[in-house]
């Protein structure tokens, strides 16, 4: 009878610690959409304001944004690619980025600065 009781503890407290594994899974595949380098509402209510670019290669190599941008595209290509997509859905500012030159698949990514224009990281 120790032993079934025992048996039961310990499958209701695995069942229980993966349960709350898989939440933060859920949380963090939610929060890349609105990542560090993916604002992607910021991305669609974009109508003209600021932006500014920057490439990637003139970030200082080895700097903690170069490692962070680097690390990020490199871990989720698929979320780049999503960020592209996103800023083809935005005419203006798929319109804006082609009359500096801006090819959007060099895009691998975005932050929003704090005065709510976009800075726009190219590879």
């Amino acid at each position: 009878m120790l032993h079934r009781l025992a048996t039961i503890a310990y499958i209701s407290l695995a069942s229980l610690t993966c349960t709350a594994a898989l939440l933060p899974v859920a949380v963090h595949a939610e929060a890349l959409v609105n990542s560090r380098y993916f604002p992607q509402d910021a991305i669609l209510e974009w109508s003209g304001e600021r932006y500014s670019i920057r490439r990637i290669d003139d970030l200082p190599l080895g700097s903690d944004e170069y490692i962070r941008i680097d690390n990020w595209m490199r871990v989720y290509p698929d979320r780049v690619e999503a960020l592209q997509a996103t800023i083809i859905e935005n005419r203006g500012l798929t319109a804006a980025l082609r009359a500096e030159g801006v090819q959007i698949n060099n895009v691998g990514g975005i932050q929003q600065a704090l005065n709510g224009g976009l800075v726009i990281f190219l590879r």
